[in-house]
């Protein structure tokens, strides 16, 4: 069973993602940050990392590709939108089986084009009613998956 831990728009407060890590990380194998983690160049933190808008002066990736047993995972911030996002599936090369994404504070899920696209929300900044989510995605193969948006807790 591979376990993925995905998380987006930090906007600098370390302190719930150590709180997310001191729950998560023993039993986690991907860590996945979808951006506007302002943190700099040097990624204190054990997640690929993606540039996000508010990210202006680092030199992340502004998207990566994973090839993991879950199948491809493409990551980007997402300040494209979703209309663009699923159009873009279908340009990628290889096509990805996820794509995460953040930008918009929100956790949502659609199945586009053959893809699962996840945002996790944000985890310091909610625009969407909770106290700030995260993702988990687990699984042995791509198409045996499952997935949850876990709420920050106070």
């Amino acid at each position: 069973m591979i376990k993925i831990l995905v998380v987006s728009d930090c906007h600098g407060n370390r302190d719930i993602i150590d709180k997310i890590l001191l729950k998560e990380e023993e039993t986690t194998h991907i860590f996945i940050d979808c951006g506007d983690s302002l943190i700099g160049d040097g990624n204190p933190f054990p997640f690929s990392t993606v540039k996000g808008n508010c990210d202006i002066f680092t030199k992340l990736p502004k998207h990566i590709t994973l090839e993991t047993p879950l199948g491809v995972i493409y990551v980007t911030h997402g300040e494209m939108g979703l209309s663009n996002l699923s159009r873009m599936i279908l340009q990628l090369n290889p096509k990805p089986d996820i794509l995460l994404y953040g930008h918009t504070h929100m956790h949502r899920y659609d199945y586009i084009n053959g893809c699962h696209c996840f945002n996790p929300g944000s985890v310091a900044l909610p625009r969407d009613g909770t106290n700030g989510t995260y993702l988990v995605i687990e699984g042995t193969n791509k198409n045996n998956l499952t997935w949850g948006f876990k709420e920050i807790t106070n």
